[in-house]
C-alpha cells in the first residue's frame, strides 16, 4: 500500500464508525499497527482524531475536534498526501512521519492565523 493513503483510509474509517478499536482497523484496513499508529498519532496532536487508551490495553480511535473541517477539506487531504508522497520518495526512512507531522503543523497554524485576522 502507497504510504500517502494511509491518512486518508483512516479518515475514511473513522468517518463511517465514529470509534474504532486500533487492532479492527488494523483487519479491516489491511495496514501494519505501526503505520496506523505513526499516522493517528500526528492526526491526533492535530485534533483531527482522537486516541483514547484504555485501561485494556485497548486504543480507540475517535473523531476529534477538528475532524469535520478536515474531512471536509479534501485539498487539505490531498496536499497532505502529496507532500507525504514527497517526502517518502526523497527520503525513503522514517522521516517521512516527521515530514507529514510538520506540514500538518504548518497547515493547522496557517488556518489558525487565517480564522484569527479581525474582520474590517
Amino acid at each position: 500500500m502507497v504510504k500517502e493513503d494511509i491518512p486518508n483510509k483512516i479518515m475514511v474509517l473513522v468517518e463511517k464508525k465514529k470509534e474504532i478499536v486500533l487492532q479492527e482497523a488494523v483487519r479491516i484496513l489491511k495496514i501494519d499497527e505501526r503505520s496506523i499508529m505513526d499516522v493517528a498519532r500526528v492526526l491526533n496532536e492535530s485534533k483531527i482524531l482522537k486516541l483514547e487508551y484504555e485501561i485494556n490495553g485497548y486504543i480507540t480511535i475517535k473523531q476529534g475536534k477538528e475532524f469535520t473541517q478536515a474531512f471536509e477539506d479534501s485539498r487539505s487531504s490531498q496536499l497532505i498526501s502529496l507532500k507525504l508522497a514527497e517526502a517518502q520518495s526523497r527520503t525513503g526512512s522514517r522521516s517521512d512521519v516527521s515530514d507529514f507531522i510538520d506540514e500538518v503543523r504548518k497547515r493547522i497554524s496557517e488556518k489558525k492565523r487565517v480564522t484569527a485576522e479581525p474582520i474590517l
